[in-house]
């Protein structure tokens, strides 16, 4: 009998259906085996909306590798889709804590109906499992192939204060004014 009244794991935000058909397929794999899927890079790795469940799938399964083809959703699916996609590779198992493997696909020629690309050593970016759990932005940066360079850069950014912060410190202090205009 088919259940209909299937259930995540975990609360997905937006009632995404790829992260959906991910977490029944992983769950219906054989302990200690792999899974490997193509999703979209959106459903789970560029998506803010899905940062708990991101956390929630690194937390419980083994992922191993994300080769990321975002770069390629224009001439992937031969003109019959622009969707960016990643394979994912996981085990069913408890989470190693190892190094993540983030491989980032760059096309570098298009010919006739075919997708020609290279992989470069600056397109392995190794995530710390501690950094793919709590860091949001290392997806983004690693895309930009700069990796750990800009991660670096974006998180000391992120640290600062903001504009408004600042302003509104300074109305306090100082009794500066302020607008839009």
């Amino acid at each position: 009998m088919i259940n209909y009244a299937i259930k995540p794991s975990y609360p997905i935000h937006d009632d995404n259906l790829a992260l959906l058909f991910w977490d029944i397929a992983i769950k219906l794999c054989k302990p200690q085996k792999s899974i490997c899927l193509i999703l979209p890079s959106g459903a789970w790795l560029y998506n803010n909306n899905t940062l708990e469940y991101r956390k929630h799938l690194l937390q419980t399964y083994d992922v191993k590798k994300v080769i990321d083809f975002t770069h390629l959703s224009d001439v992937l699916f031969h003109g019959s889709a622009n969707v960016a996609v990643c394979t994912t590779i996981a085990q069913n198992q408890q989470p190693s804590k190892e190094n993540l493997l983030h491989i980032t696909i760059k096309r570098s020629n298009v010919a006739e109906k075919r997708a020609y690309f290279e992989i470069d050593h600056y397109d392995f970016h190794k995530v710390n499992y501690d950094t793919a759990l709590n860091n949001q932005f290392v997806w983004k940066a690693n895309l930009l192939g700069i990796g750990n360079r800009l991660l670096r850069l974006i998180n000391r950014l992120y640290n600062l204060r903001s504009l408004e912060e600042y302003l509104e410190e300074k109305k306090k202090n100082n009794g500066w004014k302020f607008g839009e205009g």
